[in-house]
């Protein structure tokens, strides 16, 4: 038998583990396993963020070799033999559900290559530094309006005074790193 306690945790015994002392405390899911899967993705991002580092200069000396939109494309062209290569090795999806879907999620490789090519056009008239910053301003921007409404089908998030301080000390931070 088990009961509900406070924060989503269970008690299993019954009556006769009461009697015996033998209850145990259950987690949905054990608070340990929960915090290394969310360690995990925080590292993956990180090394993501590392990633996207050095794509933002490697791709601006690609446009000063080939030029800015040339540059882009086979920025794009790239990443798109390698996930094409994964998906015909790995994939498990269906490709062809891509008509079935609505427009508006086909977006993300437009807005994707607004980045690349953004980040290729401002990398050698600003820095890496600020261009990351300005970018990763405009994600937390954007991130807190999605959270906060809802927007495509994630859980609501509240724009707190917490999650406001951190979007103005990563403004102070670009101001401190842009100034020469």
């Amino acid at each position: 038998m088990r009961e509900r306690v406070e924060q989503g945790l269970f008690l299993e015994g019954g009556e006769a583990g009461a009697e015996e002392g033998s209850f145990r405390l259950l987690a949905e899911k054990d608070t340990v396993e929960l915090a290394m899967e969310k360690i995990f993705y925080l590292g993956m991002m990180i090394a993501a963020g590392l990633l996207f580092g050095l794509q933002s200069p490697i791709n601006a000396q690609l446009s000063r070799s080939v030029g800015v939109l040339e540059g882009s494309f086979l920025s794009f062209l790239g990443g798109t033999l390698v996930l094409g290569i994964a998906v015909l090795l790995f994939g498990k999806g269906h490709v062809g559900g891509v008509f079935g879907v609505p427009a508006w999620q086909l977006v993300g490789g437009l807005l994707g290559a607004t980045v690349v090519f953004n980040t290729i056009l401002c990398v050698p008239h600003i820095g890496v530094l600020p261009t990351l910053m300005a970018m990763i301003l405009g994600n937390l921007i954007m991130g807190c309006i999605i959270d906060h409404f809802g927007w495509f089908g994630i859980p609501v998030n509240l724009f707190t005074w917490r999650r406001f301080l951190g979007v103005l000390l990563v403004l102070l931070g670009l101001f401190i790193a842009f100034r020469r």
